[in-house]
């Protein structure tokens, strides 16, 4: 696989979050702590781990995807 890089310095919890080799994995935080910068990070990890994966990312306005 080929290797790529992500310019974001990740807080501790979240390093936790993304590094975790676990099955599921919770997270919750407040507002602005930085749930849909991993959430996002995560997508893309696992989509390049896993080749042909097929998912889907959604949310309530278009806005929110911005």
């Amino acid at each position: 696989m080929r290797d790529y890089t992500v310019d974001y310095q990740a807080t501790e919890k979240q390093e936790e979050f993304i590094s975790s080799e676990k099955q599921c994995v919770l997270g919750s935080g407040g507002y602005g702590g930085g749930k849909s910068e991993i959430l996002a990070i995560s997508t893309v990890k696992y989509s390049l781990l896993n080749p042909g994966l097929s998912g889907m990312v959604v949310a309530d306005t278009f806005g929110r995807l911005e």
